[in-house]
């Protein structure tokens, strides 16, 4: 047993502080507060995060059923995490970025509104949106 203890080497000064603060039986509450700790909460869910959760971490969410689990681990193969954007291998071989609700107002604006848009009518608005490489669900 005293073969053990030779393989550490325990600083005296230590020690001994230590076990005066064990003696005395006085106990000090921890401080638990670190300033720049935060708790960071989205209000919005992103509506591609089950992708980026699973492309970042491989955690699939719980809810689904066997087939649903199934066509996303076949679908997920195609896409891509940049952070903080996630990207989709198209078949034709380009690269689709799949925007965030916050930035659709804008685009919708660029494609529609701006001189380069014209105000075309829908069809030709999705089609400027889709040559740009963008898309998001409700388009």
């Amino acid at each position: 047993m005293a073969q053990n203890f030779d393989k550490f080497h325990f600083d005296p000064k230590i020690f001994k502080k230590i076990s005066l603060i064990l003696s005395t039986g006085i106990t000090v509450p921890i401080n638990d507060y670190f300033p720049n700790e935060q708790l960071l909460a989205l209000s919005v869910v992103s509506w591609y995060s089950d992708l980026v959760n699973y492309l970042v971490s491989d955690i699939i969410f719980l809810g689904m059923s066997y087939n649903k689990k199934k066509n996303f681990l076949w679908d997920v193969k195609q896409y891509f995490w940049e952070e903080p954007l996630l990207y989709k291998h198209c078949v034709d071989g380009m690269i689709i970025r799949y925007v965030p609700e916050n930035e659709i107002r804008d685009i919708l604006d660029h494609c529609h509104s701006l001189e380069c848009g014209g105000h075309f009518s829908t069809p030709k608005t999705v089609a400027k949106i889709w040559q740009s490489r963008f898309y998001w669900p409700t388009i």
